[in-house]
């Protein structure tokens, strides 16, 4: 198996192993009477600090008493070396249906990420770009295999509204996988510099997959004419900015806080609307000028403004 070591960001306890299995069965499952799912066995080898008594030279019992006031009560601190054994028995589908139905899909775009980050460090931004767009492209063609998508026009088109009705949570993959080949680290344009290469590159080392999961693709944020928030998140597209009926929409990513005014009804066939000036939501005003009260370097939101939050 691969290993990608997933720091849980500031938080020690929510530190995890992403790893990528190769199933010897084909296309990952298990055939009948496989005697249930792979066994995955990790050792951690880690140093700890013990308070030993000064006599014996051994740890005493948790319930023997302390002889004197200190970290230690009085102990000896003495580091010691030792070895942790996890064993887990993973979970692997009989068919591909619980797959694209159940399937975690913000572990399974950070696994994918940390590959994209080794490839980048490995093979360079090119050849990375490359191996990721042919997974996606594997992954989009298994999708449409799956859901028996097939294309018999030359005009037709392969993707259909049953293929994300009846795959809702495994096509969502695609957006993530499509934001990773948007991330900075990936990026080939000369514009950007390497030191925000290398931070982005650290940034999502050290997210929780949960967080990946926004920074790769944020919602989309609805606000009425009031300033009031529309009880819905939106993926972005111009089709939801059209049918959610709100006047001003809000993207707020780990970098900026983007705010978009839309004051005339668009037609179908019309481009999602471009930044423009008009009131923000009352909600993004306030972190703006929370942030710049605490000189966090947010001064204005508008319609044509970006507010970073470094």
């Amino acid at each position: 198996p691969s290993w990608h070591r997933h720091a849980g960001g500031a938080a020690p306890d929510a530190a995890a192993l992403l790893v990528d299995l190769r199933y010897r069965a084909a296309g990952g499952l298990l055939a009948d009477g496989g005697g249930g799912g792979p066994m995955l066995q990790a050792a951690f080898a880690y140093t700890t600090v013990l308070y030993v008594d000064p006599e014996t030279g051994r740890e005493p019992p948790p319930e023997a008493p302390a002889t004197d006031k200190g970290p230690g009560g009085g102990r000896r601190a003495v580091a010691v070396r030792r070895l942790r054994v996890l064993t887990v028995q993973t979970e692997a589908a009989e068919a591909p249906a619980p797959l694209y139905a159940q399937a975690n899909i913000a572990a399974v775009a950070a696994a994918v990420l940390h590959k994209a980050i080794k490839a980048c460090q490995d093979y360079g931004i090119a050849e990375a770009r490359v191996l990721i767009s042919d997974w996606l492209i594997n992954c989009f063609t298994a999708l449409c295999k799956h859901k028996m998508v097939k294309c018999t026009g030359a005009g037709q088109k392969p993707m259909t509204s049953d293929l994300t009705d009846r795959a809702n949570v495994f096509s969502q993959l695609i957006r993530l996988v499509y934001g990773i080949l948007h991330a900075d680290f990936l990026n080939s344009d000369p514009a950007i510099s390497d030191d925000k290469r290398a931070a982005s590159m650290s940034l999502f080392i050290n997210m929780e997959p949960g967080c990946i999961q926004m920074a790769l693709y944020p919602s989309l944020q609805a606000f009425d004419e009031t300033g009031k928030r529309i009880a819905k998140e939106l993926p972005l597209s111009h089709q939801s900015i059209i049918s959610s009926q709100g006047k001003e929409f809000l993207v707020d990513t780990f970098w900026d806080i983007m705010v978009y005014h839309l004051d005339q009804d668009f037609g179908g066939t019309s481009p999602p609307p471009p930044p423009a000036a008009g009131a923000p939501p009352a909600a993004a005003v306030a972190v703006a000028e929370e942030e710049a009260a605490e000189g966090g370097g947010a001064t204005s939101v508008g319609g044509e403004e970006e507010v970073n939050e470094e």
